[in-house]
Protein backbone atom coordinates (compact mmCIF):
# COMPACT_ATOMS: atom_id res chain seq x y z
CA UNK A 1 0.00 0.00 0.00
CA UNK A 2 2.80 2.40 0.94
CA UNK A 3 4.72 1.62 -2.26
CA UNK A 4 1.67 2.14 -4.45
CA UNK A 5 0.77 5.45 -2.80
CA UNK A 6 4.37 6.61 -3.18
CA UNK A 7 4.39 5.40 -6.80
CA UNK A 8 1.71 7.88 -7.92
CA UNK A 9 3.65 11.18 -7.47
CA UNK A 10 6.89 9.40 -8.42
CA UNK A 11 5.49 8.25 -11.78
CA UNK A 12 3.95 11.69 -12.31
CA UNK A 13 7.33 13.36 -11.76
CA UNK A 14 9.06 10.99 -14.21
CA UNK A 15 6.29 11.24 -16.80
CA UNK A 16 5.32 7.53 -16.42
CA UNK A 17 1.62 8.22 -16.88
CA UNK A 18 0.58 4.67 -17.81
CA UNK A 19 2.14 3.26 -14.60
CA UNK A 20 0.51 6.01 -12.58
CA UNK A 21 -2.92 5.16 -14.02
CA UNK A 22 -2.53 1.44 -13.23
CA UNK A 23 -1.46 2.33 -9.69
CA UNK A 24 -4.45 4.61 -9.14
CA UNK A 25 -6.79 1.81 -10.22
CA UNK A 26 -5.20 -0.74 -7.84
CA UNK A 27 -4.90 1.43 -4.70
CA UNK A 28 -8.64 1.32 -3.75
CA UNK A 29 -8.67 -2.47 -4.21
CA UNK A 30 -5.58 -2.71 -2.02
CA UNK A 31 -7.27 -0.77 0.78
CA UNK A 32 -10.41 -2.91 0.46
CA UNK A 33 -8.36 -6.09 0.85
CA UNK A 34 -6.73 -4.62 3.95
CA UNK A 35 -10.22 -3.91 5.34
CA UNK A 36 -11.33 -7.52 4.66
CA UNK A 37 -8.23 -8.90 6.33
CA UNK A 38 -8.02 -6.65 9.39
CA UNK A 39 -11.68 -6.07 10.19
CA UNK A 40 -13.63 -8.91 8.55
CA UNK A 41 -11.31 -11.78 9.46
CA UNK A 42 -10.89 -12.93 5.82
CA UNK A 43 -7.11 -12.94 5.99
CA UNK A 44 -6.40 -16.00 3.83
CA UNK A 45 -8.69 -14.86 1.01
CA UNK A 46 -7.35 -11.30 1.13
CA UNK A 47 -3.74 -12.54 1.05
CA UNK A 48 -4.33 -14.57 -2.12
CA UNK A 49 -5.96 -11.64 -3.91
CA UNK A 50 -3.22 -9.32 -2.70
CA UNK A 51 -0.50 -11.60 -4.07
CA UNK A 52 -2.26 -11.80 -7.43
CA UNK A 53 -2.68 -8.02 -7.57
CA UNK A 54 0.98 -7.37 -6.67
CA UNK A 55 2.22 -9.73 -9.37
CA UNK A 56 -0.22 -8.29 -11.91
CA UNK A 57 0.89 -4.76 -11.01
CA UNK A 58 4.60 -5.51 -11.47
CA UNK A 59 3.95 -7.54 -14.65
CA UNK A 60 2.18 -4.54 -16.19
CA UNK A 61 4.91 -2.25 -14.86
CA UNK A 62 7.49 -4.52 -16.53
CA UNK A 63 5.94 -3.96 -19.96
CA UNK A 64 5.38 -0.23 -19.47
CA UNK A 65 8.72 0.67 -17.86
CA UNK A 66 11.47 -0.63 -20.19
CA UNK A 67 11.22 -4.33 -19.24
CA UNK A 68 14.50 -5.82 -18.11
CA UNK A 69 16.14 -2.40 -18.42
CA UNK A 70 13.79 -0.94 -15.79
CA UNK A 71 13.24 -1.46 -12.07
CA UNK A 72 10.59 -4.20 -12.20
CA UNK A 73 12.95 -7.12 -11.52
CA UNK A 74 13.94 -5.52 -8.22
CA UNK A 75 10.25 -5.06 -7.46
CA UNK A 76 9.55 -8.74 -8.16
CA UNK A 77 12.26 -9.73 -5.67
CA UNK A 78 10.81 -7.65 -2.82
CA UNK A 79 7.26 -8.79 -3.63
CA UNK A 80 8.47 -12.40 -3.39
CA UNK A 81 10.03 -11.71 0.00
CA UNK A 82 6.78 -10.15 1.29
CA UNK A 83 4.75 -13.08 -0.05
CA UNK A 84 6.95 -15.68 1.66
CA UNK A 85 6.69 -13.67 4.89
CA UNK A 86 2.88 -13.98 5.07
CA UNK A 87 1.87 -17.27 3.41
CA UNK A 88 1.73 -20.61 5.30
CA UNK A 89 4.85 -22.74 5.12
CA UNK A 90 3.12 -25.38 2.98
CA UNK A 91 2.67 -22.77 0.19
CA UNK A 92 6.34 -21.75 -0.01
CA UNK A 93 7.23 -23.95 -2.99
CA UNK A 94 4.09 -23.00 -4.91
CA UNK A 95 4.69 -19.24 -4.71
CA UNK A 96 8.44 -19.65 -5.29
CA UNK A 97 7.87 -21.57 -8.51
CA UNK A 98 5.08 -19.16 -9.52
CA UNK A 99 7.39 -16.16 -9.03
CA UNK A 100 10.22 -17.74 -11.04
CA UNK A 101 7.91 -18.81 -13.87
CA UNK A 102 6.30 -15.35 -14.06
CA UNK A 103 9.60 -13.45 -14.14
CA UNK A 104 11.28 -15.88 -16.54
CA UNK A 105 8.20 -15.77 -18.74
CA UNK A 106 8.31 -11.98 -18.93
CA UNK A 107 12.04 -12.02 -19.72
CA UNK A 108 11.60 -14.63 -22.49
CA UNK A 109 8.60 -12.73 -23.84
CA UNK A 110 10.64 -9.53 -24.00
CA UNK A 111 13.53 -11.39 -25.67
CA UNK A 112 11.34 -12.57 -28.55
CA UNK A 113 9.07 -9.53 -28.72
CA UNK A 114 11.18 -6.46 -27.80
CA UNK A 115 8.92 -4.24 -29.86
CA UNK A 116 6.06 -4.82 -27.36
CA UNK A 117 8.04 -3.37 -24.44
CA UNK A 118 7.50 0.33 -23.91
CA UNK A 119 10.59 2.39 -23.15
CA UNK A 120 8.79 4.51 -20.59
CA UNK A 121 11.65 6.69 -19.37
CA UNK A 122 11.75 10.15 -20.95
CA UNK A 123 15.47 10.55 -20.13
CA UNK A 124 18.40 8.39 -19.11
CA UNK A 125 18.48 10.19 -15.73
CA UNK A 126 14.86 9.19 -15.04
CA UNK A 127 15.77 5.53 -15.52
CA UNK A 128 18.64 5.79 -13.04
CA UNK A 129 16.45 7.56 -10.49
CA UNK A 130 13.74 4.87 -10.79
CA UNK A 131 16.15 1.96 -10.38
CA UNK A 132 18.01 3.62 -7.48
CA UNK A 133 14.81 4.50 -5.61
CA UNK A 134 13.42 0.99 -6.15
CA UNK A 135 16.62 -0.48 -4.74
CA UNK A 136 16.40 1.76 -1.66
CA UNK A 137 12.74 0.82 -1.16
CA UNK A 138 13.68 -2.88 -1.48
CA UNK A 139 16.37 -2.56 1.19
CA UNK A 140 14.12 -0.58 3.56
CA UNK A 141 11.22 -3.04 3.21
CA UNK A 142 13.53 -6.04 3.66
CA UNK A 143 15.04 -4.50 6.79
CA UNK A 144 11.59 -3.57 8.19
CA UNK A 145 10.08 -6.99 7.58
CA UNK A 146 13.07 -8.90 8.94
CA UNK A 147 13.12 -6.70 12.06
CA UNK A 148 9.39 -7.33 12.55
CA UNK A 149 9.82 -11.11 12.10
CA UNK A 150 12.85 -11.28 14.42
CA UNK A 151 11.13 -9.18 17.12
CA UNK A 152 8.05 -11.40 16.97
CA UNK A 153 10.21 -14.51 17.12
CA UNK A 154 11.99 -13.19 20.21
CA UNK A 155 8.68 -12.33 21.89
CA UNK A 156 7.31 -15.80 21.15
CA UNK A 157 10.53 -17.38 22.44
CA UNK A 158 10.30 -15.40 25.69
CA UNK A 159 6.63 -16.34 26.05
CA UNK A 160 7.47 -20.00 25.39
CA UNK A 161 10.21 -19.93 28.02
CA UNK A 162 7.84 -18.34 30.54
CA UNK A 163 5.17 -20.93 29.75
CA UNK A 164 7.75 -23.68 30.10
CA UNK A 165 8.68 -22.35 33.56
CA UNK A 166 5.03 -22.20 34.58
CA UNK A 167 4.40 -25.74 33.28
CA UNK A 168 7.44 -27.04 35.14
CA UNK A 169 6.16 -25.41 38.33
CA UNK A 170 2.67 -26.82 37.79
CA UNK A 171 4.11 -30.26 37.13
CA UNK A 172 6.12 -30.04 40.34
CA UNK A 173 2.99 -28.98 42.23
CA UNK A 174 1.05 -31.84 40.64
CA UNK A 175 3.64 -34.40 41.75
CA UNK A 176 3.71 -32.89 45.21
CA UNK A 177 -0.09 -32.92 45.35
CA UNK A 178 -0.24 -36.57 44.30
CA UNK A 179 2.25 -37.44 47.02
CA UNK A 180 0.24 -35.60 49.69
CA UNK A 181 -3.08 -37.01 48.55
CA UNK A 182 -1.68 -40.54 48.45
CA UNK A 183 -0.68 -40.15 52.08
CA UNK A 184 -3.93 -38.46 53.12
CA UNK A 185 -6.16 -41.07 51.55
CA UNK A 186 -4.04 -43.89 52.86
CA UNK A 187 -4.08 -42.67 56.48
CA UNK A 188 -7.86 -42.89 57.12
CA UNK A 189 -8.07 -46.26 55.39
CA UNK A 190 -5.34 -47.57 57.65
CA UNK A 191 -7.15 -46.16 60.69
CA UNK A 192 -10.46 -47.71 59.65
CA UNK A 193 -8.71 -51.03 59.07
CA UNK A 194 -7.03 -50.83 62.49
CA UNK A 195 -10.35 -49.99 64.17
CA UNK A 196 -12.07 -52.95 62.51
CA UNK A 197 -9.20 -55.17 63.62
CA UNK A 198 -9.56 -53.96 67.21
CA UNK A 199 -13.32 -54.50 67.13
CA UNK A 200 -12.96 -58.04 65.87
CA UNK A 201 -10.19 -59.08 68.24
CA UNK A 202 -10.96 -57.43 71.58
CA UNK A 203 -13.74 -55.97 73.65
CA UNK A 204 -13.65 -52.22 74.04
CA UNK A 205 -14.93 -50.12 76.84
CA UNK A 206 -17.65 -47.65 75.88
CA UNK A 207 -15.33 -44.73 76.55
CA UNK A 208 -12.59 -46.16 74.32
CA UNK A 209 -15.12 -46.98 71.64
CA UNK A 210 -16.39 -43.38 71.58
CA UNK A 211 -12.82 -42.11 71.41
CA UNK A 212 -12.06 -44.32 68.41
CA UNK A 213 -15.28 -43.33 66.67
CA UNK A 214 -14.68 -39.62 67.25
CA UNK A 215 -11.15 -39.85 65.87
CA UNK A 216 -12.28 -41.86 62.85
CA UNK A 217 -15.12 -39.43 62.15
CA UNK A 218 -12.73 -36.49 62.26
CA UNK A 219 -10.16 -38.14 59.99
CA UNK A 220 -12.82 -39.30 57.54
CA UNK A 221 -14.34 -35.82 57.38
CA UNK A 222 -10.95 -34.21 56.78
CA UNK A 223 -10.35 -36.68 53.97
CA UNK A 224 -13.75 -35.96 52.47
CA UNK A 225 -13.02 -32.23 52.60
CA UNK A 226 -9.68 -32.84 50.90
CA UNK A 227 -11.40 -34.84 48.16
CA UNK A 228 -13.95 -32.08 47.57
CA UNK A 229 -11.20 -29.47 47.36
CA UNK A 230 -9.26 -31.65 44.95
CA UNK A 231 -12.30 -32.11 42.72
CA UNK A 232 -13.08 -28.38 42.72
CA UNK A 233 -9.47 -27.45 42.04
CA UNK A 234 -9.22 -29.97 39.18
CA UNK A 235 -12.51 -28.80 37.68
CA UNK A 236 -11.51 -25.14 37.68
CA UNK A 237 -8.07 -25.89 36.20
CA UNK A 238 -9.12 -28.36 33.50
CA UNK A 239 -12.49 -27.05 32.33
CA UNK A 240 -12.34 -23.43 33.47
CA UNK A 241 -15.04 -21.83 35.59
CA UNK A 242 -18.48 -21.42 34.11
CA UNK A 243 -20.87 -20.57 36.93
CA UNK A 244 -24.03 -18.48 36.75
CA UNK A 245 -24.02 -15.43 39.01
CA UNK A 246 -27.34 -14.79 40.74
CA UNK A 247 -28.83 -13.62 44.02
CA UNK A 248 -27.68 -15.97 46.81
CA UNK A 249 -28.80 -15.82 50.42
CA UNK A 250 -25.69 -16.32 52.55
CA UNK A 251 -27.62 -18.08 55.31
CA UNK A 252 -29.09 -20.61 52.88
CA UNK A 253 -25.67 -21.31 51.38
CA UNK A 254 -24.08 -21.85 54.82
CA UNK A 255 -26.79 -24.00 56.44
CA UNK A 256 -25.33 -27.42 55.58
CA UNK A 257 -21.79 -26.28 56.37
CA UNK A 258 -22.80 -24.95 59.79
CA UNK A 259 -24.73 -28.13 60.66
CA UNK A 260 -21.64 -30.23 59.97
CA UNK A 261 -19.07 -27.98 61.61
CA UNK A 262 -21.12 -27.31 64.75
CA UNK A 263 -20.61 -30.98 65.63
CA UNK A 264 -16.93 -30.93 64.72
CA UNK A 265 -16.38 -27.76 66.76
CA UNK A 266 -18.22 -29.27 69.74
CA UNK A 267 -16.10 -32.44 69.64
CA UNK A 268 -12.99 -30.26 69.70
CA UNK A 269 -14.48 -28.10 72.49
CA UNK A 270 -14.48 -25.01 70.24
CA UNK A 271 -17.37 -22.55 70.29
CA UNK A 272 -18.73 -21.73 66.82
CA UNK A 273 -20.62 -18.40 66.89
CA UNK A 274 -22.75 -17.42 63.89
CA UNK A 275 -23.91 -13.79 63.65
CA UNK A 276 -25.24 -13.28 60.11
CA UNK A 277 -28.81 -12.08 59.55
CA UNK A 278 -31.30 -13.71 57.18
CA UNK A 279 -31.43 -10.65 54.89
CA UNK A 280 -27.89 -10.85 53.50
CA UNK A 281 -28.07 -11.59 49.76
CA UNK A 282 -25.02 -11.39 47.51
CA UNK A 283 -24.49 -11.54 43.76
CA UNK A 284 -22.66 -14.85 43.56
CA UNK A 285 -23.11 -18.56 42.93
CA UNK A 286 -24.62 -20.89 45.53
CA UNK A 287 -22.12 -23.70 44.98
CA UNK A 288 -19.08 -21.41 45.12
CA UNK A 289 -20.34 -19.71 48.30
CA UNK A 290 -20.64 -23.14 49.93
CA UNK A 291 -17.11 -24.11 48.89
CA UNK A 292 -15.53 -20.81 49.99
CA UNK A 293 -17.05 -20.68 53.48
CA UNK A 294 -16.74 -24.41 54.07
CA UNK A 295 -12.99 -24.05 53.63
CA UNK A 296 -12.71 -20.88 55.70
CA UNK A 297 -14.80 -22.25 58.62
CA UNK A 298 -13.00 -25.59 58.45
CA UNK A 299 -9.61 -23.86 58.63
CA UNK A 300 -10.71 -21.64 61.52
CA UNK A 301 -11.82 -24.64 63.59
CA UNK A 302 -8.74 -26.62 62.57
CA UNK A 303 -6.33 -23.96 63.86
CA UNK A 304 -8.27 -23.02 66.99
CA UNK A 305 -7.27 -24.80 70.22
CA UNK A 306 -9.71 -26.22 72.79
CA UNK A 307 -11.96 -23.68 74.51
CA UNK A 308 -11.34 -21.28 71.62
CA UNK A 309 -13.94 -19.34 69.66
CA UNK A 310 -14.67 -19.21 65.94
CA UNK A 311 -16.95 -16.32 64.97
CA UNK A 312 -18.78 -15.77 61.67
CA UNK A 313 -20.13 -12.25 61.15
CA UNK A 314 -20.79 -9.68 58.41
CA UNK A 315 -20.61 -5.96 57.69
CA UNK A 316 -22.55 -4.11 54.98
CA UNK A 317 -21.11 -0.98 53.31
CA UNK A 318 -21.06 0.77 49.93
CA UNK A 319 -22.97 -1.91 48.04
CA UNK A 320 -20.90 -4.81 49.37
CA UNK A 321 -21.30 -7.44 52.09
CA UNK A 322 -18.12 -8.40 53.93
CA UNK A 323 -18.39 -11.81 55.61
CA UNK A 324 -15.61 -12.54 58.10
CA UNK A 325 -14.52 -15.68 59.94
CA UNK A 326 -12.32 -15.01 62.96
CA UNK A 327 -10.61 -17.48 65.26
CA UNK A 328 -8.66 -17.36 68.52
CA UNK A 329 -5.78 -19.50 67.28
CA UNK A 330 -2.07 -18.79 67.27
CA UNK A 331 -2.14 -16.62 64.16
CA UNK A 332 -0.20 -17.07 60.93
CA UNK A 333 3.62 -16.88 61.17
CA UNK A 334 5.09 -13.94 59.21
CA UNK A 335 7.15 -16.23 56.96
CA UNK A 336 3.99 -18.02 55.76
CA UNK A 337 1.73 -15.03 55.22
CA UNK A 338 2.93 -14.28 51.67
CA UNK A 339 2.13 -17.85 50.57
CA UNK A 340 -1.44 -18.02 51.91
CA UNK A 341 -3.26 -17.60 48.58
CA UNK A 342 -0.59 -19.07 46.30
CA UNK A 343 -0.75 -22.37 44.45
CA UNK A 344 2.01 -23.83 46.60
CA UNK A 345 0.76 -27.19 47.83
CA UNK A 346 2.03 -27.65 51.37
CA UNK A 347 0.51 -30.01 53.94
CA UNK A 348 -0.87 -28.26 57.03
CA UNK A 349 -1.69 -29.52 60.52
CA UNK A 350 -4.27 -28.10 62.88
CA UNK A 351 -4.11 -27.86 66.65
CA UNK A 352 -5.66 -31.34 66.88
CA UNK A 353 -3.30 -32.77 64.24
CA UNK A 354 -5.96 -32.33 61.57
CA UNK A 355 -4.23 -32.66 58.24
CA UNK A 356 -4.82 -30.73 55.00
CA UNK A 357 -3.13 -30.36 51.61
CA UNK A 358 -3.05 -26.57 51.58
CA UNK A 359 -5.45 -26.30 48.64
CA UNK A 360 -8.42 -24.71 50.45
CA UNK A 361 -7.31 -21.08 50.57
CA UNK A 362 -6.02 -21.15 46.98
CA UNK A 363 -9.44 -22.37 45.85
CA UNK A 364 -11.15 -19.67 47.95
CA UNK A 365 -8.99 -16.98 46.33
CA UNK A 366 -9.75 -18.19 42.77
CA UNK A 367 -13.49 -18.48 43.40
CA UNK A 368 -13.79 -15.10 45.15
CA UNK A 369 -12.00 -13.48 42.22
CA UNK A 370 -14.44 -15.18 39.83
CA UNK A 371 -17.32 -13.69 41.87
CA UNK A 372 -15.85 -10.18 41.42
CA UNK A 373 -15.07 -10.01 45.12
CA UNK A 374 -12.05 -9.63 47.37
CA UNK A 375 -10.49 -11.86 50.02
CA UNK A 376 -7.90 -10.92 52.62
CA UNK A 377 -6.83 -11.72 56.16
CA UNK A 378 -5.54 -10.03 59.27
CA UNK A 379 -3.57 -11.96 61.84
CA UNK A 380 -1.79 -11.43 65.13
CA UNK A 381 0.52 -13.92 66.78
CA UNK A 382 -1.07 -15.50 69.85
CA UNK A 383 -4.37 -13.64 69.28
CA UNK A 384 -5.89 -15.17 66.17
CA UNK A 385 -6.71 -14.66 62.51
CA UNK A 386 -9.64 -13.18 60.59
CA UNK A 387 -10.38 -14.03 56.97
CA UNK A 388 -12.75 -11.64 55.17
CA UNK A 389 -14.64 -12.05 51.90
CA UNK A 390 -16.14 -8.97 50.22
CA UNK A 391 -18.96 -9.67 47.73
CA UNK A 392 -21.34 -7.34 45.84
CA UNK A 393 -24.87 -6.95 47.21
CA UNK A 394 -27.45 -8.72 45.05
Amino acid sequence: MAIMVYNVPFCLALGLYDSMLVTLLLIPLQFYLYYLSRFQGKTALSSIFLILIINLFFAISFTLNSGIQGSSLLSFSISYFLIIAIVPRRQYWFWTIANILLVMGLIVWEYYHPELINNGYPTRADRFVDIASTYIATIVLTFSCLSYIINNYNQERITAEQNSTVLASLNQQKNKLISIISHDFNAPLNNINSYLYVLSNRDLKLEDKKKYESELRRITFDTQNLLLNLLNWSKSNMNGMNYVLESVNVNDAMTDTLNVYQNIASEKNVELVYEISDEIDVLANFELIEIIFRNLISNAIKFTPERGIVRVFSVNSNGYHTISISDTGQGIPPEKQAEIFTADVTPTFGTGRERGAGLGLKICSEFVQYLNGEIWFTTEQGIGTTFSVKLPVA
